[in-house]
């Protein structure tokens, strides 16, 4: 299902976001170099910014020699870039997306990682993420030694496993139908497999 923000009501694309950005989220983060390489990369310093305009932001560390990282570097040379949430079952492929692989060589095609374009823009996304946005550049913001990247939401996707929907009859995100992944401190990640209304 694809949802473009402009056809839901603010409070809706708000309930859209929080259905789909789940406790310690991933963003399982797809550029694609000025050259065409296509690189793929999961960060935890990520959250939702604001539902009006649909907004997010992630947060690139730089490496250890202080260069940018090839996502913070993509995602500037380009302006685009898509977020997508892992489920449990990509755990593996998550992880093996963080190591470092050189800038000519995409993590998509060394996993075996099915993917595919953006509808809206020119960057990669993991075909079997539950949830995905895809995002243009709005500002970066140098903080120590981070580059916080907040990028506007132009696209959202919903697998079909994932579909909910809200009070109104507007799209959201089903809790247990998207199998979410959390990090937590080192290796340690945590399934979302229940939930629970308070």
């Amino acid at each position: 299902m694809r949802i473009l923000p402009a056809d839901l009501r603010s409070k809706h694309v708000y309930q859209l976001m929080v259905s789909g950005i789940v406790p310690r989220p991933i963003a399982w983060t797809g550029t694609r170099s000025a050259d065409g390489v296509d690189n793929l990369a999961p960060f935890s310093y990520f959250m939702g910014v604001s539902s009006a305009p649909p907004a997010i932001a992630i947060s690139v560390v730089r490496q250890p020699d202080g260069s940018l990282k090839d996502t913070a570097r993509n995602i500037l040379d380009t302006g685009v870039f898509t977020v997508s949430l892992p489920a449990l079952e990509q755990g593996p492929e998550m992880v093996g997306s963080a190591s470092r692989l050189p800038p000519d060589v995409s993590e998509l095609e060394a996993l075996g990682i099915p993917a595919v374009d953006g509808d809206v823009v020119a960057a990669p996304r993991p075909a079997d993420a539950p949830f995905a946005m895809e995002c243009r550049l709005q500002q970066t913001l140098e903080v120590g030694h981070a580059t916080l990247i907040i990028g506007e939401v132009v696209c959202f996707h919903v697998a079909d496993a994932a579909r909910g929907e809200g009070r109104d009859g507007n799209p959201v995100v089903d809790g247990e139908g998207m199998h979410a992944i959390g990090r937590l401190g080192g290796a340690n990640y945590v399934a979302v497999d229940a939930v629970v209304r308070i």
